[in-house]
């Protein structure tokens, strides 16, 4: 695990043992006391029973290699999303390690509606058999509301995202961002101003809004230019709206960000269905997508309430966003599940990851300035303490808890 992600979470298990991320459940305010202003989702952990995945990932695709049977809940913060994948092993609070699992590449799909649909976890297709069966899949049997993206693929077979899986990959560069969708409605102004597209040279500028980091430039970019991106955005949290009225579980639903040909690599596992074997893969994490963002160049200014007057122009390499200097790991001690306090900066810190799209390493992305805007009242400590804890989300909390945005950083 690479440093700038060791990060405790509070809400997971600290007992020792190695706990699987089985699936992402509803969403909800599981307790409006201390959390008002971030949304959770659930959580579904198993307990590692088969030690030998310290040397052979291989055999936690077996059922067994984990206590299903047993399974725990936990409530974690929707701006938590950058850290967690599926079928991570975490251990005390802490990340150990992101198997592989099978690691496929899906080449050439054609991402629309006639060959995107979205189902629930637990369907029986036709009723010739679940999509996910429980012999091969248990992991999600707690959770078979949950929505999925399935995309058809050659030879009668298919690929199954679960919607949550899908927003973290395209949407989750950034836990305020992530915020943004998880709190309806969203509008564009929460997110960025003064856009302007040159169809010339196809560079596209725009002023990011206060709180959202270069990191979510390129994201924010697409959802300007591309409606599609745009309702795939929006999507989220309605699909919230409409399900709270039901007064059922919230799952959220979700789409692809365009339309058109797509190369995707993910790990997760191959099921049969029907007595095919390998008839379906069922995705545990989004690793990469080719599909082209529709801008050749970017520019965006950011507003920071500690910007000096001085505007900086800067260049980063194009394969990565660019980021807020990330906080001093002493800082923070650990990503609780509290509202934030107001009164402490707010900072951000980097979560190391592969590049998830390949188009954007050809393409430069550029901060041109740092603006400044009034402060929100907001204490600016020199040196913050090594006792402050770190929450995602707004702040909203007299609590001695920082507000911190986990941004992407490629490697």
């Amino acid at each position: 695990m690479a440093e700038g992600n060791a990060l405790t979470i509070a809400a997971l298990p600290a007992d020792g043992h190695a706990w699987r991320i089985d699936w992402f459940g509803e969403i909800a305010f599981p307790n409006r006391m201390i959390r008002r202003k971030q949304p959770s989702v659930l959580l579904h952990l198993s307990r590692v029973i088969d030690e030998r995945y310290h040397e052979d990932h291989s055999v936690l695709l077996n059922p067994e290699s984990t206590f299903v049977a047993k399974q725990r809940k936990v409530w974690v913060s929707a701006g938590t999303l950058p850290l967690l994948h599926i079928g991570d092993i975490w251990r005390d609070g802490l990340l150990e390690t992101t198997p592989d699992y099978e690691f496929e590449s899906f080449p050439d799909l054609d991402i629309g509606p006639e060959t995107v649909g979205l189902i629930k976890a637990g369907l029986n297709l036709e009723e010739n058999g679940f999509l996910l069966p429980r012999g091969e899949h248990p992991w999600h049997m707690q959770a078979t509301q949950s929505y999925c993206l399935m995309v058809d693929l050659p030879g009668e077979r298919r690929l199954i995202i679960p919607c949550i899986e899908l927003i973290r990959f395209y949407f989750g560069s950034s836990s305020n961002l992530l915020t943004k969708l998880f709190l309806p409605p969203l509008n564009r102004d929460a997110l960025y101003s003064k856009a302007h597209y040159s169809k010339i040279n196809g560079q596209l500028s725009m002023a990011l809004a206060e709180g959202i980091s270069g990191a979510s430039a390129a994201d924010i970019g697409r959802m300007h230019l591309d409606s599609t991106a745009w309702r795939s955005a929006v999507n989220v949290g309605t699909s919230l709206l409409k399900a709270s009225v039901s007064n059922q579980e919230i799952h959220p639903q979700a789409h692809f960000p365009f339309e058109g040909v797509t190369t995707l690599t993910a790990s997760g596992k191959w099921l049969s269905f029907a007595g095919q074997s390998r008839a379906t893969f069922v995705v545990f994490s989004l690793r990469s997508c080719s599909h082209p963002f529709p801008f050749r160049s970017l520019r965006y200014d950011v507003k920071d309430p500690r910007a000096a007057s001085a505007n900086t122009t800067s260049h980063i390499d194009p394969s990565m966003p660019h980021l807020v200097k990330p906080a001093r790991r002493s800082s923070d001690r650990q990503l609780v599940e509290e509202d934030a306090s107001g009164k402490l900066t707010r900072q951000a810190r980097a979560v190391w990851a592969a590049q998830r799209f390949t188009d954007l390493t050809t393409k430069t992305i550029w901060k041109n300035k740092i603006l400044a805007v009034p402060p929100s009242g907001a204490v600016l400590a020199a040196r913050p303490t090594s006792e402050t804890n770190a929450a995602v989300g707004d702040a909203g909390s007299d609590r001695r808890v920082r507000s911190v945005d986990l941004q992407i950083r490629g490697t």
